[in-house]
C-alpha cells in the first residue's frame, strides 16, 4: 500500500470495531512489509552476484524475487528463439481460435504447469487433455 493510501485509510471515519480492525490490519501490513524486505535482502545476498539477476532488476517493477524466479523458471534463455516464445511459455499471451464465423478468445492467464503445458489450463478440456498426454509421453 502506498503512503497516500495509508493516509487515506487512516482518515476514514470508522466506528470502534471497524477502526480496531483497520489498526490491526495496518500493524499486520507493517510486519509483513518488514518480513518481505528481509527476505528480499537475503535473496539479494544469495543471488546478487548473478549477472542475469542484476540485469533483470534494472527493469522497473522487477525486484530481486521476481528476477530470481525468472532465472530459475526460464533456465537458459537462449533456448527461446524470440521474446514472443518467452511470453508464450510464461502464459502472457491470449489464446485466440478463429473460424470463418466465430472468434474465441481465452483470457491471458497465469502459467499453470511447466514447460509445454504452460498456460494450457485455459484451453477447452479435450484440447488440454491431448496436450497434457503429449507432454507426459515427451513428444510435445
Amino acid at each position: 500500500m502506498t503512503v497516500r493510501g495509508l493516509r487515506e485509510l487512516a482518515a476514514l471515519p470508522l466506528g470502534p470495531i471497524p477502526g480496531a480492525i483497520r489498526e490491526h490490519s495496518r500493524a499486520l501490513l507493517k510486519l509483513l512489509d518488514e518480513q518481505i524486505r528481509g527476505l528480499d535482502l537475503e535473496l539479494s545476498h544469495r543471488w546478487g552476484d548473478d549477472p542475469r539477476v542484476r540485469r533483470l532488476t534494472t527493469i522497473p517493477g522487477i525486484g530481486p524475487f521476481v528476477a530470481i524466479l525468472l532465472v530459475l523458471e526460464l533456465g537458459e534463455i537462449r533456448r527461446f528463439p524470440s521474446a514472443k516464445h518467452v511470453a508464450i511459455y510464461v502464459g502472457l499471451t491470449p489464446r485466440v481460435r478463429a473460424t470463418a464465423t466465430t472468434v474465441r478468445l481465452w483470457a491471458t492467464s497465469a502459467r499453470k504447469g511447466t514447460g509445454c503445458c504452460a498456460g494450457h489450463w485455459s484451453w477447452p478440456r479435450h484440447r488440454r487433455r491431448a496436450v497434457q498426454a503429449r507432454c507426459a509421453r515427451g513428444s510435445a
